[in-house]
Parts: structure tokens; sequence; C-alpha cells
């Protein structure tokens, strides 16, 4: 960084966010009369949690515990933490009611015991050499833990870092030579969790406007701009070259604005192209959303398309809470 000819930097903030799944968290439990076994009827991300959760809290083994899993009716991370507690609370009232309990929390109790996708600040910084080509990139995250909430012994096992947050810092597609990426614990007390895209959501948010930021400073087009960092990408080339031709990137649009990203996850690159109007003051309108994949091997057709379908409404919400501080 000290060796490129301009350096750029901003700073952004991604606010807590609720899951706000379809269903509150809700299951079924049967505890035999003797307290010995259980049977459970529920949705849940984590099927291993539900039954060890289950066994603890009646003090019983694994193999007592009968899990009949069902429909998330929504998840997002919320479903899958290591104590299951809306499963627990359904175990403990089975067995001092001696029947099958039903337990179904109201929207407030939801609220109310949540556990948010953690707030984060991100200070970013790029490096240019003479020509503008990007050699440098720089992205200090502070925030939340996320791992010690959903999964204790997980968090102890990776040495007590917390992998989920830092999620999505490291541009893995884009031809950066020179990247460093930072990560500070900011505890601030409240339950944490994953929401959809754990630290990517938040942290591809940051990388992606600010990418939008060095384009417009060197006034080039945004979509030229990531296919010149995914020069040594082909795969990644083809997804945005796609995506752009879906969305007949480049025609203008009166009245309206066009934002482009691109994320590399896990093996999978996507890319999508956002039209929104403003029809007034203060007013977002959402027009249009184009989006492709390049999946990692092993993903289904179908499962495949629900992300893709279930992706604009679930972006865009939580985006608006997102802050660019200038």
């Amino acid at each position: 960084m000290a060796r490129a000819a301009t350096v750029l930097e901003a700073t952004y903030r991604a606010d807590f966010a609720y899951h706000a799944q379809m269903e509150p968290l809700n299951a079924v439990a049967s505890v035999s009369p003797a307290g010995d076994a259980v049977e459970l009827w529920c949705g849940t991300q984590n099927q291993s949690a539900a039954v060890d959760a289950t066994a603890r809290a009646l003090g019983i083994t694994r193999d007592r515990v009968k899990l009949n899993y069902l429909l998330l009716g929504g998840g997002f991370g919320r479903r899958g933490h290591a104590d299951e507690e809306f499963i627990v609370d359904a175990v403990l009232l089975s067995k001092e009611a001696r029947a099958a309990v039903k337990v179904l929390w109201t929207r407030g109790d939801d609220i109310r015991n949540g556990r948010f996708r953690p707030i984060t600040a991100h200070y970013v910084r790029a490096g240019l050499d003479a020509s503008g080509k990007l050699v440098a990139w720089h992205h200090r995250l502070a925030g939340d833990r996320v791992t010690p909430f959903s999964d204790m012994g997980l968090y102890e096992l990776g040495g007590r870092k917390d992998f989920i947050l830092m999620a999505g810092v490291d541009l893995d597609s884009y031809d950066i030579p020179n990247q460093w990426t930072e990560l500070l614990y900011r505890d601030t007390g409240v339950r944490t969790s994953p929401l959809r895209g754990v630290g990517f959501a938040a942290s591809t948010f940051v990388a992606e406007t600010f990418l939008d930021e060095i384009a417009q400073k060197r006034g080039i087009d945004p979509v030229q701009f990531r296919l010149e960092l995914l020069r040594n990408s082909p795969r990644g080339r083809k997804v945005v070259e796609t995506v752009a031709t879906m969305a007949n990137w480049g025609r203008p649009r009166e009245g309206r604005a066009l934002g482009f990203a691109f994320v590399d996850m896990v093996g999978g690159l996507a890319a999508g192209v956002h039209i929104e109007s403003h029809p007034q003051p203060g007013r977002i309108r959402n027009d249009q959303d184009f989006q492709g994949e390049s999946a990692s091997p092993g993903s289904g057709e179908g499962a495949l398309r629900s992300q893709l379908d279930g992706t604009p409404a679930m972006s865009n919400s939580v985006a608006a809470i997102n802050r660019d501080d200038g």
C-alpha cells in the first residue's frame, strides 16, 4: 500500500438485522411417561444439535431421541444454534405435562428473544498504481462475535477465532496481488446469529460498494472494472458477462439507477444487477433484479433456483439498513 501511486479509503456500517423468518420458532415434543425417551416434530437447520440439546435437557442418550424432520418455515440461520432453545422449550413442557406439547412462539417472543446479525464497522483502503490498476487491498472489520452464540464447541475447536464473522473479506477471484484483512472484536453483549450469507452479506456489500466508488473515480464502467479484476477467472468473467447481457447493461434508463455486484462464496460464483427508481425523495422502488450463478459441484437445481428466487427480496431489505459513512 505504501508504494501505491493513489490510495483511496472509505468506511461502512452494517446494522443489526432480525431474521424475520416466515414462521416464528415452533416445535412439538412428546416425552415418554418415564422421561427416558422423546419424539420430536420440528424444522431445524441443525438436526444433530436438535438431538443433542434434547438429550442434554432430559439427561438421556442420543439414541433415545427420535426426530421427525419437517419443513423449516424459514430459517436463514435462526434455527441452527447448538442450544436449539425453542425445541428444548417443547421438550421440558412435555415432560412436565406428561403429554405431547406444541410450542409456538409469538412474533413478539421471537423478536424479543431473537439472535441478530451482528453490527459491524468496516474500514477499507485500495491502492492503485500509476496506470490505475488495483494492486493493494486492506479491509479492517470490527464487530460482535457470532460463533460463540451459535456453536461454542465449534468456536473452541477453531482456536476461538470467529470465521463466520470474518467470512467474505478475502477477495479470492479478483486479481489483487496484495490483500490484507483484519478482524477486531467489539462485543456489545447482544445475542448474535448467522443470517443468510453469514459474514459475506456485510463484507460483500462493503467490497462491491467500494469497488463501484473506485470505478467512478477512475472513470470506467463498473462491469468493465469487474471484468478487469476477473482476468484470471474464466468462470467469474462468464457469470458477469451473462448477467450484464441479461440486464442489457449499458442501455440508458432515464429516471432509474443500476447497481452491479459479484461474489465468490465457497466455490459458487454469482453476479447480480439491481434496477431501482426514486419516485419521490426518500422513497426507493425496486424495479428489476437480474441474477446468475456458476454453482459449485453437487448443487441441486431445485435448491439453487430457490436460493436465487429468494435472494432479491431478502437482500434488498437487508441492504436498506447498511450504511456508507462517506
